[in-house]
């Protein structure tokens, strides 16, 4: 099994908890739609499918008094899909939403999915949801040592990695290392290679390569520039 993390960066700050939350469950139910997915989400013993309402109670419960106080809020859902009777493990999608007007960055969406082998047509599917559900500053997609040690460009800097989306149109031209280069929305998807292998030599060193350029390109931000929420092309 290998863990995949993408970290999608939103352009709007989500106002209060209850207006946020309805935001990102309406994110969850959206991401129900993909078949990897569809087994539902739960926060604890507490099922998406038990209603809305009843979620949010339990969503409510996990916020500290400060972190309501001052309008920082945060939910955690997973998502288990049934193994075969063959597999030692099954397959689990994790999703982390910080988001409140007092955030340091707008909206943070951090999805991890623990699989046999993560599709770049998946990754794909995931991504094109979170562009139709609300504005994007820049999406990336690897793993955890990649961003933390293996990432080619100042630590405060968000990468692309394997994959992922930046509100930029570019040219395969102007990318020669990317394996894939695709308009889409009013940005570019682009990836290093049609899998991503956890922990292999030519894997990390195409993606740094495909980060390297689109730094050289200006179109990966640092926090601060995320912060703002007008990072992307005009």
């Amino acid at each position: 099994m290998i863990d995949i993390e993408l970290i999608a960066d939103g352009a709007s700050r989500l106002s209060g908890f209850r207006a946020g939350t309805d935001k990102i469950i309406d994110l969850l139910h959206q991401l129900e739609r993909l078949p990897e997915i569809d087994q539902g989400w739960t926060e604890g013993i507490i099922a998406l499918s038990d209603g809305d309402n009843t979620f949010i109670e339990k969503v409510l419960k996990n916020q500290g008094n400060d972190v309501a106080e001052f309008d920082i809020y945060f939910l955690v859902a997973m998502a288990i899909k049934s193994k075969a009777i063959e597999e030692k493990y099954g397959e689990s999608y994790l999703l982390r939403a910080q988001y409140g007007t007092q955030q340091p960055l707008p909206t943070t969406i951090t999805f991890n999915c623990i699989v046999p082998l993560a599709s770049l047509h998946f990754i794909h599917r995931l991504i094109e949801v979170l562009l139709e559900w609300a504005p994007m500053q820049h999406i990336g997609v690897s793993d955890m040592d990649y961003r933390f040690q293996f990432s080619p460009v100042d630590e405060r800097r968000r990468t692309v990695g394997w994959a992922g989306w930046v509100p930029y149109r570019l040219a395969s031209d102007q990318v020669p290392e990317a394996y894939l280069v695709q308009a889409l929305h009013h940005g570019t998807f682009l990836a290093c290679q049609e899998k991503w292998i956890p922990h292999d030599h030519a894997s990390i060193e195409r993606a740094q390569a495909l980060d390297l350029r689109l730094n050289s390109l200006g179109v990966l931000p640092t926090l601060p520039e995320l912060a703002t929420g007008n990072w992307g092309e005009k």
